[in-house]
């Protein structure tokens, strides 16, 4: 997934969120993707940050949008 694609859909986004996106997509789970992308100090921390980041409705969106374009729907997964 190229993080330039994201930034060009559905807002803007900071790096930190586009590197917490990419981690996800990836498959990390959310505590390591935000680990990876923000200045966390303790996986306590990581954990928080992941959970509330994947709140956000353009992050889910940015997520969903990037599994769809990978071919990753539950239509093709299940």
């Amino acid at each position: 997934m190229a993080v330039a694609h994201i930034a060009g859909e559905g807002g803007k986004y900071t790096v930190k969120e586009l590197k917490f996106i990419k981690g996800v997509v990836e498959g990390k789970s959310l505590a390591s993707a935000a680990e990876a992308a923000y200045n966390v100090t303790s996986r306590e921390s990581a954990w928080s940050m992941g959970k509330e980041s994947i709140r956000k409705p353009k992050i889910q969106r940015a997520i969903q949008d990037a599994l769809q374009k990978a071919g990753l729907t539950p239509d093709t997964i299940g």
